[in-house]
């Protein structure tokens, strides 16, 4: 999840440099940091990786929890 974790941060500077850049004009900035959407996608991706790792896969029932 390197790109992932790679994009937030990056929306995270920018939404800094912004608030800086608007400061005392009545802007108000924003940010929307919504969370990893759980998918059947996202399931198989984490048990590729999972595979590859010899981890036990996600739940699809509880995807935070793993398979035992």
């Amino acid at each position: 999840m390197g790109v992932y974790g790679a994009t937030k941060r990056g929306l995270d500077m920018f939404t800094r440099a912004l608030v800086k850049e608007v400061d005392g004009t009545g802007v108000t900035v924003g940010q929307v940091r919504p969370g990893i959407l759980i998918t059947e996608g996202w399931l198989r991706e984490a048990a590729c990786r999972s595979r590859e790792r010899a981890e036990p896969a996600p739940d699809p029932e509880h995807p935070h929890r793993s398979r035992r």
